[in-house]
């Protein structure tokens, strides 16, 4: 296997670990939907997104992944909404 060959295969092991901590994620929200109908609260809760962004703002080290990091997280909170919906219905 050549060193570009390597390099990939590590890629997408990053990409299989970063997908499941996605899953896991939504698994997370799946318990906080079910939370916030037995509590009667809002899905939406603008303080907590800021403060998510904030976090994985400091979190990024990456100066490109700094600079997009509420970019890449935006479609990561809307999924998370999309969960909290879904339960509402329930």
């Amino acid at each position: 296997m050549n060193k570009l060959d390597e390099l990939r295969t590590e890629l997408d092991a990053l990409d299989n670990t970063i997908v499941a901590l996605l899953d896991q994620r939504l698994q997370l929200a799946d318990q906080i939907a079910e939370w916030k109908s037995k509590n009667r609260h809002l899905i939406e809760d603008q303080e907590r997104e800021h403060q998510v962004f904030a976090h994985v703002k400091q979190a990024a080290i990456h100066p490109v992944l700094k600079e997009r990091i509420e970019e890449i997280y935006q479609p990561i909170i809307e999924c998370s909404k999309m969960v909290q919906r879904m339960h509402k219905g329930d």
